[in-house]
């Protein structure tokens, strides 16, 4: 970062020293064709000057420094992409199985259990509360139909 800094402090030196000294000049002498050419090339000099103190093992172990840590960023990204679509899959599974047993008139917890595939999908549900029996077939029912897990997949327990 103090790099960065310096080296736009000193490009803009560059330009300062160069446009005073250009506007000492008229613009159609001569004199001062010569001193804003010259200053051009002290400007693109200066701003040239960190590419000129490259080599190839410099730019090569930039890269894959670089290259490195865009990989650890993306496989980070995409573990916390896999596990939001996780929670979001959960949720919704939660919500939608409550939201069925709350027009039965059964109070539950639920807990789901999701697949390892890649893209996730219910693979056990525990259910806790007290159901009567119409409720919680109709709720198993709808469970195995809508979510696709099967009865012995769904755990019941109060």
């Amino acid at each position: 970062m103090k790099e960065l800094a310096n080296y736009i402090l000193s490009v803009t030196a560059a330009a300062v020293i160069v446009s005073i000294g250009a506007s000492l000049f008229s613009e159609k002498s001569s004199a001062g064709t010569i001193v804003r050419m010259v200053g051009g090339l002290f400007l693109t000099f200066i701003m040239l000057s960190p590419v000129t103190d490259w080599n190839f093992e410099t730019v090569s172990a930039f890269a894959h420094t670089y290259a490195a840590v865009g990989e650890e960023a993306a496989g980070k990204g995409q573990d916390l992409a896999e596990e939001k679509t996780r929670e979001i899959i959960t949720g919704k599974t939660c919500a939608y199985i409550l939201d069925k047993a709350e027009t039965l008139h059964a109070q539950l917890t639920v807990q789901v259990i999701l697949s390892d595939e890649e893209l996730p999908v219910p693979e056990r549900i525990y259910l806790t509360g007290q159901v009567s029996p119409y409720a919680r077939s109709m709720l198993q029912r709808l469970i195995e139909e809508e979510l696709g897990v099967p009865k012995e997949r769904q755990i019941w327990t109060g």
